[in-house]
């Protein structure tokens, strides 16, 4: 309901991470990263989405094996989409758990986050999988 939300830091530089686990191993097409949109203080659209970031799919819960980088958006910032959703195509993976990591977080007020509103991930037959997802 309210998408997810990492702890505070008080530096950009802290990894946060945050996981789906789908059903069962599943054959990918797209994921799909969507920013919050919060109103307190004015905050807006693309609240907490990362500057810096990777998603990675795996059948390993810790990313120990098989790990498959859908994309790597790790060495420049990117630019705050607000609550336009954010595709990246995924070939040739098939995978269990798919992890969002945030290597620069997004500035708050003095402080900084990590924040998601929802990722979809559809599958080579068009259905969202993350739907209900752990």
């Amino acid at each position: 309901e309210y998408g997810y939300h990492s702890a505070i830091e008080t530096k950009a530089d802290v990894a946060k991470w945050v996981q789906v686990e789908l059903k069962e191993s599943i054959d990918l097409a797209h994921i799909f990263l969507i920013g919050c949109d919060d109103n307190f203080n004015n905050i807006g659209a693309g609240f907490g989405f990362p500057l810096r970031f990777k998603i990675e799919a795996s059948d390993d819960s810790e990313f120990k094996l098989g790990v498959k980088l859908i994309t790597d958006q790790t060495q420049q910032d990117y630019k705050n989409p607000g609550v336009t959703p954010q595709g990246f195509a995924v070939k040739g993976v098939k995978a269990k758990y798919i992890r969002v990591t945030a290597t620069k977080l997004a500035p708050r007020q003095n402080d900084f986050i990590f924040a998601l509103a929802e990722l979809t991930a559809l599958s080579t037959d068009g259905h969202n999988v993350a739907l209900g997802a752990k």
